[in-house]
């Protein structure tokens, strides 16, 4: 999963940015993540920076469409990433209350 971000990301030409934006939130989750982190801060962090994308205006040139399609794919490589690590977290508290 993350060689595929590491593909999207190298493919992105613009610097658009929501690139930035993504770019430090990467380095949160490097900043943050290990065994004992639930990821729910790093999710609400998510969902807001997937608000702000939402509302920035949509592209106008064919450069900017493909670039922010990619930012699209890669967000939605990050939200999974997080689930995952997310349920992780939650099997393991699981396994610790049995």
């Amino acid at each position: 999963m993350l060689m595929e971000m590491y593909r999207l990301i190298r493919r992105i030409h613009s610097n658009h940015p929501t690139l930035q934006r993504i770019a430090d939130f990467l380095g949160q989750i490097a900043d943050d993540y290990d065994a004992h982190n639930d990821v729910r801060k790093l999710l609400a962090d998510f969902d807001a920076m997937w608000q702000e994308m939402k509302e920035t205006p949509l592209p106008v040139t064919r450069e900017e469409f493909e670039d922010r399609a990619l930012l699209f794919a890669l967000m939605q490589d990050i939200e999974e990433f997080l689930q995952i690590k997310a349920e992780f977290f939650q099997k393991t508290m699981d396994r610790k209350a049995l």
